[in-house]
């Protein structure tokens, strides 16, 4: 599934959207900003890949205060790729209220086939894998937060 909006879903498929229970899993920003520089630093992965438009500068990103540095200088979320957008930009209305039925942090994906009743039987395979081993330092954690602190108010 592509990275779309709460709202893109809601357009396209009113009804559904209504009548379908919703989730979302809920990342830790740092977690997810240090991935998502790592995984632009390459490009992406075999299955999805950042934007041609976007691919030579994020593999410029010589350090994580390179990535952060650009995503604090942009004025908007379509000012940068996918990876780098808020969690709230994806879950949130217009307004800033959640707009999925549920948000379960990261560290219960394991669960979803127990905690989404239309989920059970089903294994959740991991995709997108991007291993990586990056220290991040406090003051970096700290411009992370102030980035996404709609993200950090949505912790579950």
């Amino acid at each position: 599934m592509m990275h779309q909006t709460f709202r893109y879903y809601r357009h396209v498929t009113p009804e559904l959207s209504k009548e379908l229970p919703s989730f979302a899993i809920w990342r830790d920003p740092v977690e997810r900003f240090v991935s998502a520089w790592a995984f632009a630093r390459k490009g992406g992965t075999s299955t999805v890949k950042i934007h041609p438009s976007v691919n030579a500068l994020y593999r410029s990103f010589h350090t994580l205060d390179d990535a952060i540095t650009h995503v604090e200088s942009q004025s908007s979320p379509y000012d940068v790729d996918h990876v780098f957008r808020p969690q709230a930009w994806y879950i949130c209305g217009k307004d800033g209220q959640l707009e999925v039925d549920n948000l379960f942090p990261m560290e219960q994906i394991a669960q979803l086939p127990e905690l989404v009743p239309a989920m059970r039987g089903h294994v959740i395979p991991h995709l997108n894998q991007n291993p990586h081993a990056i220290e991040v330092t406090a003051l970096q954690a700290r411009r992370i937060r102030k980035l996404y602190q709609q993200d950090e108010a949505l912790r579950p």
